[in-house]
C-alpha cells in the first residue's frame, strides 16, 4: 500500500513541479522565452526538425559517453541533461505561445500570468494523455522545445526601426 502511496505522491509532486518550473523560467528569462515563444510561432515544424537535428546530431557523443566508467559518463550524462533543461526554455515558449491562443480566445479578458498557467496546466495534461500523450505530444513539445531554444540564442532579436533624428529650429 505504501508503494501505491508513494507512486501517487510523486505523481502530485510532479504534477505541480512542471507548471511551477515553467513559470520560474518565463519569470526568470523573460527574453529568451519570448523570442522562443516567436521561433514557435513562426513555424513549430522547423522548430522540430532543429530539436530533432540536434539530437540525431548529439545522440552519437552522449552515448559513446555513456558507455565509458567515471568521468566520460558523467560528461555524457551532464551532456543529455543540458539537452533537457535547455529544452525547458523552448517548453516555456510553447506554453507563452498557448497563453497567447488562451488570451486571444477569452478576448484579453485573461491576465498574462493567468493565461500562461493555463497554457503550463494545458501542455502538462496533454503530455500526461495515455499513449499520444506519451509518443506524439511528449517527443514533440522536447524536440520542439529544444529547437526553438536554439533558434531563440542562435538568431539577433530584429532590432526596431531607429526612428529619424528631429530637427530643432529655432
Amino acid at each position: 500500500m505504501s508503494d501505491i502511496l508513494t507512486f501517487f505522491g510523486v505523481l502530485v509532486i510532479l504534477g505541480l513541479g512542471f507548471p511551477a518550473l515553467l513559470f520560474v523560467v518565463w519569470l526568470s528569462l523573460p527574453a529568451q522565452v519570448e523570442r522562443a515563444r516567436q521561433a514557435i510561432h513562426n513555424g513549430s515544424w522547423r522548430c522540430f526538425g532543429v530539436g530533432l537535428l540536434t539530437l540525431l546530431l548529439m545522440a552519437l557523443p552522449v552515448v559513446f559517453l555513456l558507455q565509458i566508467p567515471g568521468p566520460g559518463e558523467f560528461t555524457g550524462a551532464a551532456l543529455l541533461l543540458s539537452l533537457i533543461a535547455v529544452s525547458t526554455i523552448g517548453a516555456a515558449g510553447m506554453t507563452a505561445h498557448l497563453a497567447d491562443c488562451i488570451t486571444a480566445r477569452a478576448q484579453g479578458t485573461v491576465a498574462a500570468h493567468r493565461a500562461f498557467l493555463y497554457g503550463a496546466v494545458t501542455l502538462e495534461l496533454a503530455v500526461a494523455f495515455p499513449v499520444l500523450g506519451w509518443i506524439i505530444v511528449f517527443p514533440f513539445t522536447l524536440l520542439a522545445g529544444l529547437g526553438a531554444t536554439l533558434l531563440a540564442f542562435f538568431r539577433r532579436p530584429k532590432a526596431a526601426p531607429q526612428p529619424a533624428p528631429q530637427l530643432v529650429t529655432e
